[in-house]
């Protein structure tokens, strides 16, 4: 009997000292953990598969932003996506920058006025992918569309983008927002089997 008190006792004791160690371990990030977010990193559609690789989705954001040089932009931390054509004929898309209507919508100041939008006139990206070895000439983004891109049947292709606010921009636009998303629009162009 004493020696089933003390097992129970013991059991007791190593339990609380596990937990002990999990909340002191968590408390000084000894120990981490995944959380599911409500990011999306992969999208499936009629035979194209794009996989976010970007970890900070914030990259097509501007909150609280200021206008910066093409050199400085170049530097940036790109937004980077990849596409899979698990298809057997060649598509082509275009890629293109829009504004996040749903998120702007939701953004009000703190006397429920709408947050006032930076203009996409305003904004510069570069692009890439991932074989080229610079980004594009930097260039306004006007209309949004950022390139045009045929990708071969069963082909994968990562794309790099940067945006930045230009430096020719004047202080007018302090305190505007822009959220952003990729959008793909494209077609199948041949058959290549």
């Amino acid at each position: 009997m004493k020696n089933k008190k003390k097992w129970i006792e013991l059991g007791i004791v190593i339990i609380l000292a596990a937990v002990i160690l999990f909340i002191i371990g968590r408390s000084f990030g000894f120990f981490k953990y995944a959380k599911e977010g409500n990011i999306i990193n992969t999208i499936k559609i009629n035979g194209i598969e794009v996989n976010i690789l970007s970890e900070n989705p914030d990259i097509l954001t501007f909150e609280n932003a200021y206008p910066i040089s093409d050199e400085d932009g170049l530097d940036l931390t790109p937004f980077q996506f990849e596409v899979v054509n698990t298809t057997s004929r060649a598509l082509t898309y275009q890629i293109k920058v829009v504004p996040d209507t749903e998120k702007l919508e939701e953004c009000t100041l703190e006397d429920q006025s709408p947050c006032p939008v930076l203009s996409m006139d305003d904004i510069k990206f570069a692009y890439k992918e991932e074989q080229d070895e610079d980004y594009t000439i930097p260039a306004i983004l006007n209309d949004g569309i950022v390139t045009t891109v045929q990708i071969p049947a069963n082909g994968t292709l990562t794309h790099s983008i940067l945006l930045w606010i230009d430096d020719t921009v004047d202080d007018t636009i302090e305190g505007q927002i822009f959220y952003g998303k990729i959008v793909l629009e494209g077609t199948a162009t041949e058959n290549l089997e």
